[in-house]
């Protein structure tokens, strides 16, 4: 199969295919010029696409690669490396997810305005606050609720006081 044809076929740039082959994942035959994508090619580029949906490295992929070739697993050893290889994959995205669990419960515990209004400067948190007062009473007014609203504004501008 000309390489056009995979590209297609397998919703794979031309770019990419030829990267993978100047990268070494790839071995086509070259015939007349031409890559040609014979059934080990072919085979070669499922495996690719398949690793790449595990977050596979090119590198890690490329040993994959490497190690298939040459003995296709047949080693108990060569099938003990390549389940290592997996093995190392499964506990790095594990890893991956405890520190992402880990940020989404600081986003829960601390709200990004906490985080940011702590590291303001207390004439900063002053001027902002005031703004934010400002800002309400504006649409307070324009709302015409600049009576049930004003109870909120002067608890509001007390924390201001206190920030003196």
């Amino acid at each position: 199969m000309r390489i056009g044809k995979v590209s297609k076929e397998y919703h794979i740039s031309i770019d990419n295919l030829h990267y993978y082959i100047k990268y070494g994942l790839l071995v086509p035959p070259k015939p007349k010029g031409q890559y040609f994508f014979d059934e080990t090619t072919l085979k070669d580029l499922e495996w690719i696409l398949a690793l790449k949906k595990l977050d596979f490295s090119l590198r890690e992929i490329h040993s994959i690669l490497s190690l298939k070739r040459i003995s296709n697993f047949a080693d108990a050893e060569d099938l003990e490396e390549l389940k290592e290889l997996f093995k190392s994959k499964r506990d790095f995205c594990q890893q991956e997810i405890q520190k992402k669990e880990a940020v989404i419960k600081n986003l829960d515990t601390q709200s990004v305005f906490e985080m940011f209004f702590q590291r303001l400067s207390v004439e900063d948190r002053k001027e902002l606050l005031k703004n934010i007062v400002d800002k309400l009473e504006f649409q307070s007014y324009k709302k015409g609720t600049i009576e049930e609203d004003r109870e909120e504004l002067e608890v509001i501008r007390k924390e201001i006081e206190k920030l003196k």
